[in-house]
């Protein structure tokens, strides 16, 4: 699947690939983006050089960023960098082996979201990853993911359905709770296995 976004970039976005004279103020520390502004993003696109690789932890929380794109030279986004940003709508990773591994609550409370295209190789979805996502419709798991963790899609109303891979190993407690309106897809539910700690589907995932 193509990283690129299929509908036009409008509205406020942050588009993070080469440097901006000037504009929005961003906080880098060596090859870390540490934060951005909140105040700044009214300016419309943020550019950031080619030497950051890491998105620290709530770099972008409570911000009006609308859209992301990270490019290929990001290859580590830490937890909840999107906190609370309400009006984010869509976000994609062109780097194939961006690593999510700590990448916990990353769209906490993303009200608005309704797109995102994860890295390909992703094998983890993280703990809490769409949580009170309200918008968000339709959810297919990358190929690679053997592990989604708890509360990963917790309190989505509007979550209709998810795909889940054949080889999915492991899935945790309070994957879905909240998710009313879920129907699963089950490609082969042989493969998966609840945490050791719950026994029951009912409980352990809802």
């Amino acid at each position: 699947m193509d990283s690129q976004f299929d509908f036009p970039i409008v509205g406020i976005v942050c588009r993070i690939d080469t440097i901006l004279n000037g504009g929005i103020d961003v906080k880098i520390e060596g090859k870390i983006l540490r934060k951005v502004e909140d105040s700044d993003l009214e300016n419309g696109i943020v550019y950031l050089p080619s030497i950051v690789e890491e998105i620290d932890d709530f770099a972008f929380a409570k911000t009006k960023v609308k859209r992301v794109e990270f490019p290929l030279h990001v290859r580590k986004v830490g937890a909840n960098i999107f906190y609370k940003c309400k009006e984010l709508i869509a976000c994609s990773f062109k780097n194939d082996d961006c690593d999510l591994s700590k990448s916990t609550d990353l769209f906490n409370h993303c009200y608005n979201l309704k797109t995102v295209v994860l890295p390909r190789n992703l094998t983890m979805l993280p703990r809490g990853i769409f949580t009170c996502c309200d918008k968000l419709g339709k959810v297919i798991i990358p190929n690679g993911v053997s592990e989604i963790q708890e509360f990963a899609f917790c309190s989505n109303a509007s979550l209709k359905t998810v795909s889940i891979p054949d080889h999915i190993e492991c899935i945790t407690y309070a994957m879905f709770y909240g998710c009313t309106n879920l129907n699963i897809i089950w490609q082969d539910r042989k493969s998966t296995r609840l945490n050791s700690s719950h026994p029951s589907i009912s409980y352990a995932v809802f």
